[in-house]
C-alpha cells in the first residue's frame, strides 16, 4: 500500500471533466434501458428492479451530477 502524500483533492483536468461526461451519458443509456417493468427489469429480463446495472448508473449519475 502506498501511503498518500497529499490530503488535498487532485484538481480536474480538461481529460477528467472529458471522462465524468462520458460517464454521465453512458449512466443515462444504462438508465433508459434497465427500467422498472412490473417489477423487474426491462432490459435483464427476470431480475428484480433495481437490477445492479441500474444502481451502479444511478450511482454514477449521483457522482458526476
Amino acid at each position: 500500500m502506498t501511503p498518500a502524500t497529499s490530503t488535498r483533492p487532485n484538481p480536474v483536468d480538461d481529460s477528467t471533466s472529458g471522462e465524468f461526461a462520458r460517464l454521465a451519458r453512458l449512466a443515462t443509456l444504462v438508465l433508459n434501458e434497465h427500467t422498472d417493468d412490473g417489477g423487474l427489469c426491462a432490459a435483464c429480463h427476470g431480475i428484480a428492479f433495481p437490477c445492479p446495472s441500474a444502481v451502479l448508473a444511478e450511482h454514477n449519475t449521483a457522482l458526476t451530477g
